[in-house]
């Protein structure tokens, strides 16, 4: 367990999924931009341990990853890797080795260096789809909790699944819905209310929507061309981000983080 306290203490959100490809990665990657090109200190990392993916979004190869810092052959600073001035990304490598492990006092380790050594406003983890011990304490020092789904009923059934198990150590407040891949609001709307009608019958529970992406071809080309959508000018696209960014925003300026555990 870590306890500390201070003044001043980032937001921290773990992005999550209950399935693979439903578009985390990329909300991860424009919701950081996006914060940043609001002027404020963002850092992203990548939490996914197998398979990591942000760098090539971003397009970066950074020199030294977390796996390097989990296994302590270099020191948090070198492997953190300066995007733009407002933006940093700790980045990692993918297993080649399937006996290969972490060490959770690792990641809690670099955890607490990154609240007490640095001044990032927003901590954004990328965790990888599904249950893990890993994701479990990434979810446990996060403030929010974001769980990405869509309409696919694997998608919604395994969110649903994943919610049931964050419940257990985590305040229902803390856990929040994106919605990605919608064809237009009617849509959003149908897969939040499908998701709520689930969790108030069978946990008494209704789970705020904070935000949702629309199914869009220039998201996709952006994917292919390594390149951000929030960096394309398309006004639509970044409206629906920037509101995404604008929750967190708001969150982190009428909430004080004086306490982690």
């Amino acid at each position: 367990m870590i306890d500390i306290k201070l003044n001043h203490l980032p937001l921290i959100t773990s992005i999550v999924s209950g399935k693979g490809g439903v578009g985390k990665s990329i909300i991860v990657a424009n919701l950081a931009n996006m914060l940043a090109k609001n002027n404020n200190k963002v850092l992203i990392w990548d939490g996914n341990y197998n398979f990591p993916n942000q760098h090539i979004i971003f397009g970066v190869e950074p020199l030294y990853r977390a796996k390097d810092v989990y296994s302590e052959k270099i020191a948090l600073s070198t492997a953190i890797f300066r995007i733009n001035d407002n933006l940093s990304l700790l980045a990692d490598y993918s297993v080649d080795d399937i006996k290969m492990d972490i060490n959770i006092d690792s990641v809690l380790k670099i955890f607490k260096q990154l609240i007490t050594e640095y001044d990032y406003e927003y901590i954004i983890i990328d965790t990888a789809g599904g249950l893990s011990d890993l994701l479990m304490n990434f979810v446990n020092i996060s403030n929010l909790v974001g769980v990405v789904l869509d309409d696919n009923p694997s998608s919604l059934i395994d969110s649903y699944a994943l919610v049931k198990i964050f419940l257990k150590f985590l305040n229902p407040d803390q856990i929040k819905l994106i919605i990605n891949n919608v064809i237009d609001r009617e849509d959003f709307n149908e897969i939040s209310t499908k998701m709520n009608l689930v969790s108030e019958n069978f946990l008494k529970l209704h789970f705020e929507t904070i935000g949702y992406l629309p199914y869009d071809r220039e998201i996709h080309q952006s994917i292919l061309n390594q390149d951000l959508f929030t960096n394309l000018g398309n006004k639509q696209l970044n409206e629906y981000m920037n509101n995404l960014a604008q929750y967190f925003i708001d969150f982190y300026k009428y909430n004080n983080f004086e306490i982690i555990k």
